[in-house]
């Protein structure tokens, strides 16, 4: 990921490539390592977690104002206004 040649594919591809051009004892559990282990591919990596459950609708109420729903986001950064 250093270089723009830099980077790598899935452990099958990698370990192909690095097998052409090397030789040594525990390659495969060393690249496999090395591909699971990508601390830059585990922060791009999509959360794959699954999810408590499906949203459900919120009843419908009888006038305006009956209910009000707030979102809270926090850990922001201060702002200068």
């Amino acid at each position: 990921h250093d270089s723009p040649m830099g980077g790598h594919s899935g452990f099958p591809a990698t370990y192909q490539r690095v097998k052409s051009l090397f030789a040594w004892t525990g390659m495969k559990k060393k690249v496999q390592s090395r591909v699971q282990n990508c601390q830059i591919c585990l922060q791009a990596k999509p959360d794959r977690a699954k999810y408590p459950g499906l949203l459900e609708p919120l009843p419908v109420t009888a006038g305006a104002w009956q209910t009000i729903s707030l979102d809270f986001i926090e850990g922001l950064p201060k702002s200068n206004h």
